[in-house]
């Protein structure tokens, strides 16, 4: 499915004193923030000609990367938005979600 080497890049944010980042799910008060790193993940990738095949956010993400999509999703934990830029695999992806 991928082809080439593979990179993983951890980023943190320290949301202290943030208090609307400082939760485990999308609420009103934080959508914008979301959507800001959706924009800016999509920016990247497409500049960058589909560098990016997933990313996971949330606070205190246990990210498992395996070079299957799914395993990665079905793996990981703690996880409250995926970016999957693979076409191919968001309808297989929809389903893994509806099924959870």
């Amino acid at each position: 499915m991928w082809k080439g080497e593979h990179h993983l890049y951890n980023f943190w944010l320290d949301t202290a004193g943030y208090e609307k980042l400082d939760c485990d799910s999308i609420t009103i008060q934080n959508s914008s923030f979301y959507e800001m790193v959706y924009e800016a993940v999509a920016e990247i990738d497409n500049k960058m000609y589909g560098c990016i095949k997933i990313v996971s956010i949330s606070l205190e993400t246990d990210f498992y990367f395996e070079k299957d999509i799914m395993s990665v999703i079905e793996k990981s934990r703690n996880v409250v938005s995926w970016i999957i830029r693979e076409k191919e695999m968001k309808n297989d992806v929809k389903k893994l979600m509806q099924i959870k």
